[in-house]
């Protein structure tokens, strides 16, 4: 009970401690497990959260709520096969479970699957037609197939239907600004000024931010851009230098070469990290390499970020950090990375696996000493370009440092000054983003050519490749 009080709270630290008391006397406490992998989940810990989850799936294998909170652990990881079959396994125990759909049509959606994640989206609208969530996907998915005003429709609809979704008029604005029409704007308007709720209110300037950009009103643009983002500054200045802070941490802790990795885990892919400050081009560097049938697109992975959290036992500070440089950690890092891939996405075949998590660029020297066979690529981009992309851009979660300009500078800074310092002693390729779109004939084969992947002219075409895009680059 105290567990349970603890979780409800948001006190996850509490919880972890009681749960775990409750699993030394009984080990196949089922709420124990769920919990627990529910707390790894909201921490991004998936390697953790999975342990819980399919420990409680061996314990009761029909309980539809583990196999709810699997698929949605495993869709939060991009492993949308692996969510499917969860979302799919409730269904069958669950035929009427309305939430379940809904998550299928999102991991149909991530697998590529329009039609089948069509038919899930009419299935729920059928009931709830003004259904703003899956309106918003199917403009989503209409946006991903190039039928811009189709999905601009959709994100009307889904707007207009429930004059109170910041979000669904937010969407619409990521689709095509420029197609805001009068009634929309003033909905917006609307929606703003009788707005309590700070979050939501954010939302609001950020959506009447993008319309009056695409106006060609850059003036009052810029004035709600900065209100949208001084709203969630103020609600999370505590963690606006959390990671700049982690990057002089690690700067000072890897300052010497690390040693490489002598365990001897074969992996069956070469990974193929992507790193640099986020909005730096590395969704286009992606989807570029992943036109390749040999490429294999993993996505943004908080997998090493949580791999060296477990090692250093839960915290990253001055006293724990240092562990990081033995060799007993490398070899973990390895180790625990290739299997937390196996166990995300069970049947890569491909020769090549990406990691586009930008950030992974904090753990450079940690990432070529356990992968001394990985490509690593490096995204840098103006940066002006970078800092007012980050500074335009409501991410989902994170990058904190971005809703202040006096943070987002400093954090800049910080991290041109730790990719100077790591780059003496990593081998690194730096696709210039600025190279890529100006001349794309010759850089794109540079960027090939560094992986070692064979030419193919369909490199030069990847805009027409069908891939879901997930990050802010979609539109």
């Amino acid at each position: 009970l105290a567990g349970i009080v603890s979780f409800r709270m948001g006190r996850y630290a509490e919880t972890k401690v009681y749960f775990n008391k409750v699993l030394g006397h009984a080990p196949k406490h089922i709420g124990s497990h769920l919990h627990l992998g529910l707390i790894g989940l909201a921490e991004e810990n998936f390697p953790v959260a999975l342990h819980h989850l399919q420990t409680a799936e061996s314990i009761q294998p029909n309980n539809p709520s583990v196999h709810m909170e699997l698929g949605r652990a495993y869709l939060a990881a991009t492993a949308f096969a692996k969510a499917a079959t969860h979302f799919n396994k409730v269904l069958t125990l669950r035929p009427d479970a309305e939430e379940a759909i809904t998550y299928l049509a999102k991991a149909h959606f991530g697998m590529n699957n329009m039609n089948d994640a069509t038919k899930c989206a009419d299935q729920i609208l059928a009931k709830d037609p003004k259904n703003a969530e899956m309106l918003t996907l199917k403009a989503n998915m209409a946006s991903a197939e190039g039928d811009t005003e189709k999905a601009f429709n959709f994100a009307r609809d889904a707007a207009m239907s429930t004059p109170d979704f910041a979000w669904g008029f937010l969407s619409a604005t990521h689709i095509d600004a420029g197609r805001i029409d009068e009634d929309m704007f003033n909905a917006m308007k609307t929606g703003l000024d009788g707005c309590k709720n700070d979050v939501e209110k954010s939302k609001w300037h950020y959506a009447i931010a993008r319309t009056l950009d695409a106006r060609k009103s850059p003036i009052e643009a810029w004035e709600h851009f900065s209100k949208g983002a001084d709203i969630i500054h103020n609600n999370i200045s505590e963690k606006a230098h959390e990671d700049m802070n982690l990057m002089k941490l690690l700067m000072d802790t890897f300052k010497a070469p690390l040693p490489k990795a002598n365990n001897n885990v074969n992996l069956p892919w070469t990974p193929i990290f992507i790193v640099g400050m986020p909005r730096s081009g590395s969704t286009l560097v992606e989807q570029i390499l992943t036109t390749s049938p040999d490429v294999f697109d993993g996505g943004e992975l908080s997998l090493v970020r949580t791999i060296a959290l477990q090692i250093c036992g839960g915290k990253l500070d001055k006293d724990s950090v240092d562990i990081l440089t033995s060799q007993e950690a490398v070899n973990a890092v390895r180790e625990l990375y290739a299997s937390s891939v196996k166990t995300l996405f069970p049947d890569i075949e491909a020769k090549f696996f990406t990691d586009k998590m930008p950030f992974n660029a904090l753990w450079l020297p940690l990432i070529s000493a356990a992968f001394p066979e990985a490509k690593i690529i490096y995204t840098d981009r103006d940066p002006v370009s970078i800092c007012v992309s980050c500074y335009k851009q409501m991410f989902n979660t994170g990058q904190w440092f971005s809703y202040n300009q006096e943070t987002l500078a400093e954090t800049y800074a910080t991290f041109k000054g730790m990719m100077h310092q790591y780059m003496q002693n990593s081998s690194v390729y730096t696709a210039a983003y600025e190279d890529i779109v100006s001349t794309p004939e010759t850089h794109i084969k540079e960027l090939v050519e560094h992986t070692g992947l064979k030419w193919s002219e369909d490199f030069l075409n990847f805009h027409k490749a069908k891939r879901t895009v997930r990050t802010a680059s979609m539109q």
